[in-house]
């Protein structure tokens, strides 16, 4: 299958690269500096990145 840039697309390939940045995302926002700047300056990013880190599932709501 090709995906918009004509590049053969790998099944799962998304769900590696969300596995990926929710643990990046994990390891950012338990990071003590991180967390305060984000909480002061960034609340809503702040708030979206901790969804994101917690999530338990990558299938939609209504599939899930």
């Amino acid at each position: 299958m090709l995906n918009a840039a004509g590049e053969l697309g790998i099944p799962g390939r998304g769900v590696l690269h969300l596995t990926v940045v929710k643990g990046y995302l994990r390891k950012l926002i338990t990071n003590d500096r991180v967390e305060r700047y984000l909480e002061q300056y960034q609340p809503e990013l702040f708030i979206e990145f901790q969804k994101i880190a917690e999530m338990t599932t990558t299938l939609p709501s209504e599939a899930a």
